[in-house]
């Protein structure tokens, strides 16, 4: 067995193992290892990648590709019927008139629109879980990460940004929603008692609609038109006169406000736009694609 172990070990002049043959002598297994065979040089990456342009401005034209503008958003949500002069009297601060405001801020020519006109922008935090790789001793050998918790500080929290008018969206429908809800708290309201509960409840929806008018054609025969419109083969140059569509619809539930920022009145030459940051709570959210858009 020594023996056969030197010679397992021994190499010939060549620098291969001795052979090993059918009596039990070592047989030369060089030849019958896999080549290696490196991968293929390449010498022409074709005129396509030298000149990308054509084939980057058309794959641009086809609309899961486009650009969409990001000014054509609207935000939608119902006024709590719950803030109301009769809810509110009696609580440590007083809104006098509240109900004549709210039906000034309610009348039609201001929500004959679908979204709320006094929304200047929104934002909600992106995903993140907690993957962590633990400290173990394994010598030389990588340890596995393991996935954790979602992360908290970035859930349920969605942050809109009102505008001050002459009739304060923000000082009377805002400030009491988040005054009456430290009162009444998150507890669901009885459908006995409430006739509706999606009106009769601090807790709404609200819908987000994310719109699009890439001026790009949905089908072939679209872009082709715009392209000998514009004279442009790519047909990528904007079309204002396609009608809007909603390309996608976020709709966070269970909405109520937490907190808000400070109106700032000073004395200045130069009258800016006032606006409040508010943040929402939530329990979870609906990002829903419209394919009618396609």
């Amino acid at each position: 067995m020594a023996d056969l172990l030197a010679l397992l070990n021994a190499t010939n002049s060549t620098g291969n193992q001795p052979p090993i043959n059918s009596s039990g002598a070592i047989s030369n297994i060089a030849s019958q290892q896999l080549p290696y065979n490196p991968p293929p040089l390449i010498t022409n990456i074709g005129v396509d990648i030298r000149n990308p342009q054509n084939q980057f401005l058309d794959a641009l034209s086809q609309y899961a590709a486009s650009v969409p503008l990001k000014s054509f958003w609207m935000v939608s949500f119902n006024i709590p019927f719950l803030i109301g002069e009769q809810n509110l009297n009696g609580l440590s601060e007083i809104f006098r008139n509240n109900d004549h405001a709210i039906n000034s801020l309610s009348n039609n020519k201001l929500t004959r629109n679908i979204g709320c006109i006094f929304c200047r922008s929104f934002n909600f935090a992106g995903e993140n879980n907690f993957s962590t790789v633990p400290e173990m001793e394994i010598r030389g050998f990588r340890s596995v990460p393991y996935v954790g918790s979602r992360n908290s500080g970035n859930l349920n929290s969605l942050s809109l940004s009102f505008y001050e008018s002459s009739v304060s969206f923000i000082d009377h429908v805002i400030r009491p929603w988040i005054i009456l809800m430290s009162y009444y708290s998150s507890i669901a309201r009885n459908n006995a008692i409430s006739a509706n509960k999606g009106i009769y409840d601090l807790k709404q929806d609200i819908t987000c609609y994310l719109m699009t008018r890439t001026g790009v054609g949905k089908t072939d025969q679209q872009r082709q038109a715009n392209a000998q419109l514009n004279s442009n083969s790519n047909s990528v140059i904007p079309n204002y006169n396609n009608p809007w569509n909603v390309r996608k619809t976020i709709v966070f539930k269970n909405c109520f406000p937490k907190d808000m920022g400070t109106l700032d009145y000073t004395q200045s030459s130069e009258n800016s736009l006032e606006t409040v940051l508010t943040n929402f709570c939530y329990t979870n959210y609906e990002i829903t694609f419209n394919p009618l858009t396609i």
